[in-house]
């Protein structure tokens, strides 16, 4: 039987807070003023506030996990990594930590001199090991899992997502109605982490609609993502073969835009001709 095609849509998915994430019950040192500051993302007044706690109590390896975070996500990354290795010093088998780690090792979100992907893999595998229970390794474990063409740590990634209580049964249900409501063979882009995970984790584990293509537009950025998405899901996209990359393969993981910013130069030219249309997204 034949399908009907349809020539794309084309979505920006905008969850609501509320909706995107819940943090699970037994989150380290969820009644500590200074995480509740730094989960409030003020991070600039939640540092010196994470240092007191950390200094407060010496021994306790979440505090230290919990200001390696902070400093991470302000760019502080040699001071980043002395905080997560202390708390590594102090609980070898930290899980938090070891992401911490892994997020400041990898090149895509990290500007540090020591950035390095395989030592990024490195402490997110090991984060997992530590606790496969807890959320904080399983996104960036399924990105990576992507490029090197290790599908079923993507899968799992996936599943661990919906186990650990990081995709929440809202989301995960609003996520069900954005899919079901989506014409055959659509193409949906989303804006953000917390639009893409819970859509592919549907088509993963319910079997749901693995007719539409689910794209993250930061992503695109990213020349073995591209390359990924145009193999996987038989797109036509901009783009000579000879700029993507073969996947999987040697890995490309690196910045390659300054900040994570997104180069629109590709998107300027396909978006509005599937638009309009004159171009058929689907190769086949």
């Amino acid at each position: 039987m034949s399908h009907p095609r349809v020539s794309c849509l084309l979505a920006v998915a905008l969850l609501v807070p509320s909706l995107a994430f819940a943090l699970p019950p037994e989150l380290p040192r969820a009644d500590d003023p200074a995480v509740q500051v730094f989960l409030s993302n003020d991070l600039e007044r939640a540092l010196p506030m994470l240092q007191k706690s950390a200094q407060r109590s010496p021994k306790d390896a979440d505090a230290h996990a919990w200001l390696a975070s902070c400093q991470r996500r302000l760019g502080k990354y040699d001071e980043a990594e002395r905080s997560a290795r202390r708390a590594l010093t102090l609980d070898p088998r930290n899980a938090f930590a070891e992401d911490v780690l892994g997020d400041t090792y990898n090149p895509v979100y990290s500007s540090w001199e020591h950035a390095n992907a395989d030592s990024s893999w490195t402490h997110l595998v090991r984060s997992a090991e530590c606790d496969s229970t807890a959320p904080d390794a399983w996104p960036a474990l399924w990105i990576q899992a992507m490029e090197r063409g290790d599908i079923v740590l993507e899968k799992r990634s996936l599943r661990s997502m919906v186990s650990t209580g990081m995709l929440t049964p809202g989301l995960l249900a609003y996520s069900r109605w954005v899919l079901r409501s989506l014409p055959e063979r659509a193409v949906i882009v989303c804006n953000g982490d917390m639009d893409t995970y819970p859509l592919v984790a549907l088509q993963e584990i319910e079997g749901l609609r693995a007719d539409v293509a689910v794209l993250n537009v930061g992503m695109l950025n990213l020349s073995w993502y591209r390359r990924l998405m145009r193999e996987r899901h038989a797109l036509s996209m901009a783009g000579e073969d000879s700029e993507l990359p073969a996947v999987p393969g040697a890995l490309a993981l690196k910045r390659e835009h300054p900040s994570w910013s997104i180069n629109w130069s590709w998107e300027r030219g396909w978006m509005p001709s599937v638009k309009s249309a004159s171009v058929d997204p689907w190769s086949s």
